[in-house]
């Protein structure tokens, strides 16, 4: 009896003290990335009340576990430097140890983003030549939430030739493209899920400044309200004895979430204000059939996000479209094109917003192209030329305005590097159009450094031009090598045969013509 007195007597002393150590989210762990150059918020739980300090790079800061537990401190700026060690005590101690200060780039978006270095192009070689042990990659595991989360699993992981298989291949070529111009430690927190619309990753605080995502909260409510914790169980737990999902008003699916905030409940919300430099974007392919809405959600997405970092109007480039299904005989309408469209009114419109134009390195029968390097590189070189202000060619080029000359079209394009240029020596991909608004395959010739000249004999009175207007469109027209772009091997092979080509052509019309996903709900 003694005994037994003694053991529980010795639990009670234990009992509370387990329940006070000092917990972080696992994004403060070992071989992190802190953003330099940055006040870095620091947060975790303990019990209430607890005191918190944290000690690094010199500096040391307090704080107390609130009501609730959660606890947070603000650390000041840091610059790059030698790996450094973080100290958090309270009732415990936490080392964290290989610390280094960079630029951390939270990568986002559905297949095309989450798609691993192992499924992509040249998968051996590139691993094998994967020593960058200042790149580092977090990846935050698929989940759903009905409310905002704040805890999270993962873990820092250097880039060697052991782990980067499982990268998510654009983030890496990214990073790496980054890595070997500024040769300044990179940071990848990558949280994507493949499937997933834009609506499941943009935060229930967005219905306030956008109607279009408020109209789609709504058309979800009443299932949400009646089965929320039936969809979210039936997308945290895949195995045998799986609930069955329940008949919903908006397309539901086996594998991803579509409901608004689903994903950005369990995989944004969590990163909360951890200190970055921008994020890559990398989604659309599941939005294309309503394309006229993403025009919004696109922006909202954006808007949303910087919001919750609460870092300002932080850099951010969007993935366009690859060019993608068989190839067109004649100019028809393509919400593929309308989507791409909707992309390039983003980085348009918005400040500190970029676009990778990847119209060229598709493929028609497979929605997930290898070629993950140029993607990388694309993305790398807009990051260059607006975050880092480097003089490097952002994008390819991009259309200006254009002027009707009698029975041909005077199109101009800024971006155009050294000047224009067409791929194998011969423009294709140009289709005009007169007032009945039916397109047909035009001439173009590039006059100058940054005009094309378009026509068609059958069209004596044109008023419209597009270009590259197709789900898997010619695309024929680049800039030249020009602004200190330099050549790398990240690029499509096509590249070596032809020099001077560089960036390709953002699709685009001149004509504001009914769109066929206009009114798609």
């Amino acid at each position: 009896m003694k005994q037994k007195i003694l053991i529980l007597g010795l639990m009670t002393l234990i009992l509370p003290l387990a329940q006070a150590d000092v917990t972080l989210s696992p994004l403060f762990s070992d071989h992190m990335v802190l953003q330099r150059d940055k006040e870095n918020y620091v947060w975790g739980w303990a019990d209430a009340g607890e005191a918190i300090t944290i000690t690094f790079d010199g500096h040391t800061r307090s704080t107390q576990a609130d009501s609730t537990g959660s606890w947070y401190v603000k650390l000041p700026k840091s610059s790059l430097g030698e790996a450094k060690t973080m100290t958090i005590k309270g009732n415990n101690a936490i080392t964290i140890n290989n610390v280094l200060m960079g630029d951390v780039w939270v990568c986002s978006g559905q297949s095309n983003m989450e798609w691993r270095v192992s499924q992509s192009k040249d998968p051996k070689k590139e691993s094998a030549a994967a020593n960058y042990p200042n790149i580092r990659y977090f990846q935050v595991p698929r989940g759903v939430a009905l409310t905002e989360q704040s805890h999270l699993k993962g873990e820092w992981v250097e880039t060697t030739p052991e782990t980067v298989s499982n990268f998510s291949a654009v983030s890496y070529y990214f990073g790496r493209t980054l890595h070997k111009d500024l040769d300044i430690p990179i940071g990848l927190i990558s949280t994507s899920w493949g499937g997933t619309n834009i609506e499941t990753w943009i935060s229930q605080s967005a219905t306030e400044h956008s109607e279009t995502y408020s109209d789609l909260n709504k058309a979800w409510a009443p299932d949400i309200a009646e089965h929320g914790e039936t969809i979210y169980s039936y997308f945290t737990f895949t195995g045998k004895g799986r609930v069955k999902m329940p008949k919903t008003k908006m397309p539901s699916t086996e594998w991803w979430p579509t409901a608004p905030s689903f994903a950005y409940n369990a995989m944004i919300a969590p990163l909360w204000r951890y200190g970055i430099t921008g994020a890559i974007w990398y989604q659309g392919e599941s939005n294309a059939s309503r394309a006229y809405q993403y025009r919004d959600l696109m922006q909202t997405l954006i808007t949303d996000w910087r919001n919750q970092f609460g870092q300002g109007d932080f850099p951010f480039f969007i993935t366009q479209l690859a060019n993608f299904k068989e190839r067109d005989t004649v100019p028809v309408e393509s919400d593929w094109a309308e989507l791409r469209e909707a992309q390039s009114m983003a980085a348009a419109q918005m400040d500190n917003v970029g676009i990778a134009t990847i119209i060229d390195i598709g493929e028609a029968k497979d929605i997930h192209p290898k070629d993950k390097q140029g993607v990388g590189y694309r993305l790398g070189q807009s990051a260059l030329n607006i975050a880092y202000n480097k003089n490097v060619l952002a994008s390819g080029p991009t259309y200006k305005s254009m002027k009707i000359k009698g029975n041909k079209i005077v199109l101009s394009f800024d971006n155009v590097g050294k000047g224009l240029k067409a791929r194998d020596g011969i423009l294709k991909g140009f289709a005009i159009a007169g007032k009945d608004q039916k397109f047909v395959w035009a001439n173009a010739e590039i006059k100058g450094k940054n005009k094309v000249i378009v026509w068609k004999g059958s069209v004596s009175n044109p008023i419209a031009v597009r270009y590259a207007w197709a789900n898997n469109p010619a695309s024929t027209l680049y800039n030249s090598q020009g602004g200190g772009l330099k050549m790398d091997a990240c690029v499509p092979v096509f590249y070596q045969s032809q020099p001077g080509l560089r960036l390709p052509a953002s699709p685009f019309r001149t004509d504001d013509f009914p769109m066929i996903t206009r009114d798609a709900k």
